[in-house]
């Protein structure tokens, strides 16, 4: 079969398939898309037509150039349709710049430079571009409900874009020049049946895509009726219990509902205690009120319909019937059915019993006004707060007490009530209120005094009680507080501080006093060391010890070696300065339980519990050489000699003294700066 004739079969196939999908396209079973592909499938047609033109009777443009171009424009509509078809943007102007650059190319291997190997190049590389494009899109772009047409389509542009690519590789590289595309070479003709059958296989996937399409769609209306009549009973059986729930309520309400017209008479009733009617039901429904009721009460009645009528709505009034048991108090509140364009409109009538509440609202009444009267009448101040902060009741002692009227007091913040520091223990006190009523735990009341200021620029003390008011579910609903005047109590306090205060200024006075004479009789005036009586005092107590336990207790007597001659060289001023230095040397080495006195004149003693004669011999050594080390200012260097002695019981406390006197004599018959052990 030659190649004309090919292209007569694919003529014929084309025409068939752009028929088929035309009728499909017209019966509007199809999605956004599915036109472009018909479009497609025609410029093919078109293309073959064109292709089968004689050529020396017809112009290049038509039969080369636009034949050629219509192939493109297939693939550039498919490529469009697919997209549109699956909900996508396509690109313009890639197709606008394919289609220019193909054209220009066309026109010059037609008209500049006549090449038919370089226009079968430029048609198989431009169309397999597309073709793989296309099958790019059909393969990553998928709708979770395509089946697999879109794959079977996708496989066939690939294997046509594969042809192409090798008609154009034999076409350029290998093939010789050819002068007509009518007879051209042998694969020319397999590759017209490929185009043929995969025009085919690509109008029916297109066609197969369309139906999964309307299937998918079909059972998502599906899917969608059954949910809206699962909704649709849901909302039954909800309006059926409402319906149930509304009855519920009716028949509980221990009120009397009536539906009623604008004069009063019943249409309907419903009450949850027949007895409490105080007519029977047929002797007033559909009467008029004023038929039935005092004048009264069918005037409050037919006054809150009129309101109704007008504004959608009443509530709040009340009449009064009276019977023979006594009278009872009814409360309305009426809605109107219907918008207010009804010309004769009903309304649902609430009636409710408020004997009780009446009586209960008398009872208060004069149990306030009996309140009032005791608050109003007391010397003390009684008032009330408000969980806001604001004062809401004063009592009139409020103007003996501060100088304000109430009602300046129940204006004045808590700035202007109290000073600082009662102003602390206020709000401090609210604070607490708060935080126990968040915790949810029982409200303290308050007792304590507080200082108030007064008109004139005073201060009072009252001391006053809180008594936080709580409603059933444990919220505060006011504080009822009574301040009463304590000032004259607060001054005589404040006297008697003052006595006191005075009395321990005098004792503390006293007190240091007898510490610095206790000072001065136990201690050198000049060195600031213990004297020779208090030292003797505590040898006497240390020598009983010593007896008793038995412990070590040893003694230091030293003097100033020369210092007769320190006095007559320097003067005395100089030699006390050199006592004092010398007994800051000395002290400043022993330990705690050490006890350093002044002797009388030059010389000075120092006791050592727990201390051994060797030990204290020891320790004088390193005091003799301390202060023979270092020179005392004015003077030079001074030495002393050291006399040491262990006590021994039952040696009197004299004996002990007696031998550190003669070990310092000792030491001075030695030569001076010197220590020496007793015997």
């Amino acid at each position: 079969m030659d190649t004309k004739t090919l292209i007569i079969v694919a003529l014929t196939v084309a025409l068939a398939i752009t028929l088929s999908m035309a009728v499909i396209l017209w019966t509007r079973r199809t999605y956004p898309g599915f036109g472009y592909w018909v479009a497609g499938v025609a410029c093919g047609c078109l293309s073959s037509v064109l292709f089968l033109l004689p050529r020396d009777q017809f112009s290049p443009w038509l039969t080369i150039v636009l034949a050629n171009y219509l192939l493109l424009a297939k693939g550039i509509l498919f490529l469009r349709g697919t997209l549109i078809f699956r909900g996508l943007s396509p690109r313009v102007g890639w197709d606008i710049a394919g289609s220019l650059g193909y054209v220009a190319l066309l026109l010059w291997f037609s008209y500049g430079d006549p090449n038919l190997n370089a226009r079968i190049v430029i048609n198989a590389v431009f169309n397999a571009v597309w073709m793989l494009w296309l099958a790019g899109v059909l393969l990553t772009r998928r709708p979770p409900y395509f089946g697999s047409a879109d794959r079977l389509q996708a496989a066939l542009w690939l294997v046509l874009a594969t042809a192409d690519l090798g008609r154009a590789l034999y076409a350029g590289f290998f093939a010789p020049p050819l002068t007509d595309f009518i007879a051209g070479p042998a694969y020319q003709n397999q590759w017209i049946l490929l185009v043929i059958l995969t025009s085919l296989l690509v109008a029916l996937s297109q066609v197969i895509m369309n139906a999964q399409r309307l299937e998918h769609d079909l059972g998502q209306a599906r899917a969608a009726l059954e949910e809206d009549m699962r909704e649709r009973e849901r909302v039954q059986g909800a309006l059926r219990q409402a319906k149930a729930r509304l009855e519920a309520t009716v028949n509980a309400l221990p009120d009397l509902l009536l539906r009623v017209d604008r004069a009063g008479r019943a249409r309907e009733c419903h009450t949850a205690d027949p007895n409490r009617l105080i007519l029977p039901l047929a002797d007033f429904l559909g009467r008029p009120v004023a038929e039935f009721l005092p004048p009264e009460a069918a005037r409050v009645i037919l006054a809150a319909l009129e309101e109704a009528a007008r504004e959608g709505y009443h509530r709040g009034a009340s009449y009064t019937l009276p019977l023979p048991q006594g009278p009872i108090w009814h409360e309305l509140s009426i809605a109107r059915l219907g918008g207010p364009e009804v010309a004769e409109p009903e309304f649902i009538m609430l009636i409710r019993d408020i004997t009780a509440r009446k009586l209960a609202e008398e009872q208060l009444r004069i149990s306030e006004g009996r309140h009032r009267l005791l608050a109003e009448n007391a010397l003390d101040v009684v008032w009330t707060i408000e969980p806001d902060g604001t004062i809401s009741y004063v009592s009139p002692a409020i103007e003996k007490l501060r100088g304000l009227t109430p009602a300046e007091a129940m204006r004045q913040p808590l700035e202007e009530i109290h000073p600082p520091e009662s102003l602390a223990k206020n709000l401090g006190y609210f604070q607490e209120l708060q935080a126990r009523t968040r915790a949810g735990l029982p409200l303290e009341p308050f007792r304590g005094d507080l200082e108030y200021w007064c008109k004139d620029g005073s201060t009072i003390w009252c001391h006053v009680m809180v008594l936080p008011l709580v409603g059933p579910d444990g919220t505060l609903h006011q504080l009822l507080g009574v301040s009463r005047d304590i000032s004259e109590g607060k001054r005589h306090e404040l006297a008697l501080r003052q006595a006191r205060d005075l009395t321990e200024q005098a004792n503390e006075a006293l007190r240091a006093a007898n510490e610095e004479l206790q000072r001065l009789a136990t201690t050198d005036a000049l060195t600031g060391v213990w004297n020779r009586r208090h030292f003797e005092q505590v040898v006497a107590a240390e020598t009983r010890r010593n007896r008793r336990y038995g412990e070590p207790l040893s003694l230091l007597l030293f003097d100033i070696d020369h210092f007769k001659a320190i006095n007559d060289t320097h003067g005395h001023l100089v030699g006390d300065q050199v006592l004092i230095g010398l007994s800051h040397r000395v002290r400043d080495q022993l330990r705690g339980v050490d006890m350093l006195a002044r002797w009388g004149g030059e010389e000075f003693v120092v006791m050592l519990p727990h201390c051994t004669g060797t030990q204290a011999q020891h320790l004088a050594e390193k005091l003799r050489a301390l202060i023979a080390a270092e020179p005392f200012p004015g003077v030079g260097r001074v030495t002393s000699s050291f006399g040491v002695a262990e006590f021994r019981p039952p040696e009197s406390a004299d004996a002990w003294l007696n031998r550190a006197d003669d070990a310092l004599y000792q030491a001075k018959a030695a030569g001076r700066n010197r220590v020496w052990l007793g015997a």
